[in-house]
């Protein structure tokens, strides 16, 4: 989510080195007026100029459409950066672009509020995302059924397992979660001390999940180990998937 931040802080950025150079070069000759021929006043407002002035006064938009081969194409519009952050709607900035395609527009205007108010996307996501987490709770029981099938155990009871499996890890992320925001932390492992508690957090759910296994399922090391080792493969690819496509619902939604 970082990198959302930053997209909206470096267009606001943009935004303001805008406006300042225009605000800048509308005082310059009143300035000038104040210190008629001084040639050091003058290199001074010109420099300043120069400095505030942004590369590009328009952001770039992209949008995706599909041709006639089923394949995509993206294509980009530019968007002043004056009427981005100005009172227009989103429906009036793309009015101007001229885009008339309906998937195209819906696109352009839920890139506009990103880029307007993208601060707020983590947090619209995050609150999405519960419902990611409840659906990978079946997901882990169907694989479990799967990787014991042959112990003809109902899919609740592989549910089950899932839900204690789950609590556990929510538990001790949250405990990670409250210890890495604590002074001891950061005295203790430095800047990175929020990576470092969440690093260390991973091996003890893993070690739970391995350790439960072979409690509820009885086989031997080996087997469980192998066992153990694709439902991992097969839980974060899962989990790939279906953060990518909450991350993309949340965006179409924003």
């Amino acid at each position: 989510f970082e990198g959302t931040a930053g997209i909206v802080e470096n267009n606001r950025k943009k935004a303001h080195d805008y406006y300042f150079a225009e605000k800048l070069d509308l005082e310059k000759d009143t300035v000038l007026l104040q210190h008629p021929g001084n040639a050091a006043v003058v290199r001074a407002l010109d420099s300043l100029l120069k400095e505030a002035q942004p590369e590009s006064d328009s952001i770039n938009l992209n949008y995706v459409t599909f041709n006639k081969s089923g394949e995509f194409d993206v294509f980009d519009v530019q968007v002043a950066i004056k009427d981005m952050f100005s009172d227009k709607r989103p429906e009036e900035l793309i009015k101007d672009t001229g885009v008339t395609d309906g998937w195209a527009k819906f696109q352009l205007a839920q890139t506009i509020k990103f880029n307007k108010s993208g601060e707020s996307f983590p947090a619209f996501v995050m609150g999405k995302m519960i419902w990611m987490v409840l659906l990978m709770m079946p997901a882990l029981a169907f694989i479990l059924k799967l990787l014991y099938i042959r112990r003809k155990r109902y899919f609740v009871e592989h549910l089950v397992f899932s839900y204690h499996y789950h609590a556990f890890a929510f538990l001790i992320m949250s405990l990670a979660l409250l210890i890495s925001n604590t002074g001891w932390a950061k005295a203790t492992f430095g800047d990175e001390g929020t990576e470092v508690v969440g690093l260390l957090a991973l091996p003890l759910i893993l070690l739970y999940l391995f350790m439960a296994m072979r409690r509820v399922y009885r086989q031997g090391f080996f087997r469980t180990f192998l066992k153990f080792t694709f439902l991992n493969f097969s839980y974060l690819f899962i989990f790939t998937i279906a953060l990518t496509l909450t991350l993309l619902a949340g965006f179409l939604l924003f």
